[in-house]
């Protein structure tokens, strides 16, 4: 789920990039709007509206690459998974073939990536 404020940076990051999807044309994808209903202070309002919502839903697994919103997640008892874990399951259902190219996709559009974690995302896939 997302909201709709989410949608749009979503499509400002992803213009010029190739094959991201329309995420209103995903079937799979619901957009829900609401107002910030709590104050993370460390956390901007992607992130904030992320947990919000996650609190309202009892099944929510939200995706955060943050590491304070991560504390926050976990303080709350909130389940998350990080983009190079969303990688690595697309990998196991057979989703991708390799993670190893949108890595290095994701490093050349200045995702945050230590070595220690492509190399354990790698060499969980098989690829390191």
């Amino acid at each position: 789920m997302f909201r709709p404020k989410l949608t749009r940076n979503w499509r400002e990051a992803a213009s010029g990039a190739r094959d991201v999807p329309e995420l209103r044309a995903q079937p799979w994808i619901e957009i829900r709007s609401g107002a910030l209903a709590h104050d993370y202070p460390e956390l901007g309002p992607g992130e904030s509206g992320a947990l919000d919502l996650a609190r309202a839903l009892s099944d929510a697994i939200v995706i955060l690459d943050d590491g304070a919103a991560r504390v926050w997640a976990a303080r709350l008892g909130i389940r998350f998974v990080g983009t190079v874990g969303i990688l690595i399951e697309a990998k196991r259902h057979g989703h991708i073939e390799r993670v190893a190219p949108d890595l290095d996709r994701l490093a050349k559009l200045g995702f945050r990536m230590g070595p220690a974690l492509r190399q354990r995302a790698l060499a969980e896939c098989g690829e390191g």
